[in-house]
């Protein structure tokens, strides 16, 4: 089997474990099914891979799939099944299914789809916490709290968040923690941002301290003014805390000697049109303070500053040329 016609026939192996795992599933769709498994035997085998990775979810509930099918909030059915089927051939296509922690990193994946609270793209929010700790959401992040006697968890399933902490008062106080795909993230006392994905997590902290522990079990506790990229298997290199990742609670995206292909990579994460730069402005280098939520205002000041070119297509596509 090619690359190509291994990866078409696991996209639809994977769509189909989503529908067939839905409670709503239809008898026409299990004999839609069976007809797709027989059309061919590279269907046959792309089942097989994606049933054993379903074999091995052992550590997964497994009514969490159908949690979240049966209630995304803010998509339809058919949206919700195209996005679990993509996660699991992301995980498939990162190695993933062949390590022992994927089921926690599928698992946030699924629950993503009903976080309790979820930002649109371009979109942030705040959430304060009963005991006044704070949480900031940026754009496209989906969240869960899990606040009560014993605990004070969030959860990030996927995006971006700037936590707040609060003292706790109680005679035993309970530490404040995140929880991404790849570990855990413990606040003493501390501001910190984290934006997760389901390849990594990165964590900048502010005040305080953070103690963070992988899905692997590896440790390490960052200072104030450091930030650090981890996977569930590695902790990178501790380096300096960037600016940009607190100051989009403020709308605003600080950008210091920055590659112009680094900077629309990110200012896309706040835009549902397309960004399109010319490659030959790839290595442009940028400084400023720019907006994240007026992005015309953005482009064009980013266009003047660098002498460039900057219209935008019938499908509201931004297109910047030297």
């Amino acid at each position: 089997m090619n690359k190509e016609h291994e990866h078409h026939a696991l996209a639809s192996a994977c769509e189909w474990y989503a529908i067939l795992n839905d409670e709503s599933v239809s008898e026409k769709d299990k004999n839609d099914w069976h007809h797709w498994l027989n059309q061919s035997p590279k269907h046959g085998q792309a089942w097989q891979r994606v049933e054993q990775a379903g074999r091995h979810l052992s550590g997964l509930d497994p009514t969490l799939a159908r949690a979240a099918l049966n209630a995304p909030k803010g998509m339809g059915r058919r949206e919700a099944l195209k996005k679990l089927s993509a996660g699991l051939l992301g995980l498939f296509g990162a190695g993933y299914l062949a390590q022992s922690h994927y089921a926690e990193q599928l698992a946030f994946q699924i629950l993503a789809l009903s976080a309790q609270y979820q930002t649109d793209i371009g979109q942030n929010d705040r959430l304060q916490l009963a005991d006044q700790s704070q949480v900031w959401l940026n754009t496209g992040t989906c969240v869960d709290i899990d606040y009560n006697a014993q605990q004070r968890g969030v959860y990030l399933r996927n995006g971006e968040i700037l936590v707040q902490t609060a003292p706790d008062y109680r005679p035993t106080p309970r530490r404040l923690f995140v929880k991404s795909a790849q570990g855990q993230m413990t606040a003493r006392g501390t501001r910190f941002s984290v934006r997760s994905g389901f390849q990594n997590t990165i964590i900048a902290v502010f005040d305080g301290q953070v103690d963070i522990e992988n899905l692997h079990g590896q440790k390490h506790t960052l200072q104030p003014g450091q930030q650090v990229r981890f996977t569930a298997t590695a902790i990178g290199l501790v380096e300096k805390a960037e600016s940009f990742r607190s100051s989009w609670t403020e709308g605003l995206l600080v950008v210091d000697n920055w590659p112009l292909i680094d900077f629309i990579e990110e200012l896309q994460r706040y835009s549902k049109h397309n960004i399109e730069l010319d490659d030959r402005l790839n290595q442009r280098r940028l400084v400023g303070t720019f907006s994240t939520r007026n992005l015309s205002q953005t482009l064009e000041s980013v266009a003047n500053a660098l002498n460039l070119d900057i219209h935008q297509n019938q499908h509201q596509a931004w297109q910047i040329f030297p």
